[in-house]
């Protein structure tokens, strides 16, 4: 079967895309026999949403982004270790940006807080 989408959801569920995309963002505002039709509706099509749909309709890259001198340096890898750790059970991708360099350095401070890119910004420096 080809990859199921959120429309294939809500037409099992005999609801609209958005009432599904509403029962996906837990919004109280959908009653529970109508929350029930939906999750089963997910569950028999082993639904799972597109993270870059969601990131679109949410407005937010659902990124944090690192930028960090010197992979090699223990101290900065024990604090990377303790970042993703805070991320790892949030829905939030970690991105890493190794500053070699000034030239990378201004590089990425020009670029990388840009809103589109990332919704966080931590600056390990020296």
């Amino acid at each position: 079967m080809a990859h199921v989408t959120i429309r294939d959801v809500a037409k099992r569920a005999g609801v609209g895309v958005g009432t599904v995309s509403r029962v996906l963002n837990d919004n109280p505002s959908v009653s529970d026999a109508t929350r029930r039709k939906v999750l089963a509706a997910i569950e028999e099509l082993d639904y799972t949403p597109n993270p870059i749909a969601r990131r679109l309709s949410l407005g937010k890259t659902l990124s944090i982004a690192v930028v960090v001198p010197f992979f090699t340096r223990p101290a900065f890898v024990e604090r990377l270790r303790g970042v993703e750790y805070a991320l790892a059970d949030s829905e939030y991708d970690l991105i890493l940006f190794n500053v070699e360099s000034t030239a990378r350095r201004d590089a990425y401070f020009r670029n990388v807080p840009r809103r589109e890119r990332v919704d966080g910004l931590l600056i390990i420096s020296l």
